[in-house]
């Protein structure tokens, strides 16, 4: 099997990255620099530089427009990407109303979504509602204390009454269309919706379809330089 092919067999890189890596003397077989077009097979001792791996991770705020796609647009559809010139790996974290205007991450860290949106992690999402019915201390205290959605009780929630047709919610999880169905259970039906907050990072004045990178302050999450273990394929540093 060629090297590029063995290295894309073994799940450590695409074929077209191996023939860089390659070309770019990044890997050793038995000892010697690896040449494009080489074969080999598991009796061969194979390691690549260990910077290959490193990843250099983004983070951006971005205000979504009402009907736009997180991902996977229909014909006829936009998604974030068809509108905003960022990278094609930086992408969504979740997937959002295309009906709904908020605040929204854009990452290549695939291990935030997991930081955020896992109930275990108790990060708070705060949304600014308007209800077209008014909205009681009652209705407050239902949405504090839980809303059975299909035999599930939503986690305790925070409410502030803003008027008697708008309040800011609080919640720590962030299932299907959490927080509209949580407002039809209390008998409401929720005519503006927006999320303007996820832990520290508020929506502020981000304007509708800007983006803007988070600060170091605003990534609570601790995050790390992910380097990928090739083994059994070793790692070496070119001199």
């Amino acid at each position: 099997m060629y090297i590029q092919q063995y290295l894309a067999h073994k799940n450590i890189c695409s074929r077209r990255q191996g023939e860089s890596w390659v070309r770019q003397g990044r890997v050793l077989v038995n000892g010697q620099p690896a040449q494009c077009g080489q074969k080999v097979s598991d009796i061969d001792h194979i390691i690549c530089d260990p910077r290959c791996f490193q990843k250099i991770y983004t983070y951006y705020a971005y205000h979504k427009p009402a009907w736009i796609l997180t991902i996977n647009p229909q014909p006829g559809e936009q998604a974030i990407a068809d509108i905003i010139d960022l990278p094609p790996d930086v992408l969504p974290m979740g997937r959002l109303d295309k009906d709904t205007s908020w605040l929204l991450i854009l990452t290549n860290d695939r291990t935030v979504p997991k930081r955020i949106l896992d109930p275990l992690a108790n990060c708070e999402k705060e949304y600014d509602i308007t209800s077209s019915y008014p909205i009681t201390d009652a209705h407050c205290r239902q949405l504090e204390y839980g809303i059975i959605i299909n035999g599930y009780r939503t986690k305790p929630a925070k409410t502030h009454r803003l008027s008697w047709h708008r309040i800011r919610l609080i919640i720590t999880e962030g299932k299907k269309r959490q927080v509209r169905e949580m407002m039809r259970r209390v008998w409401h039906h929720t005519i503006i919706l927006t999320r303007v907050r996820i832990g520290p990072i508020h929506l502020g004045d981000l304007k509708i379809w800007a983006y803007r990178p988070l600060t170091e302050k605003e990534k609570f999450w601790k995050h790390t330089s992910t380097i990928h273990d090739p083994s059994p394929i070793g790692t070496h540093t070119p001199q």
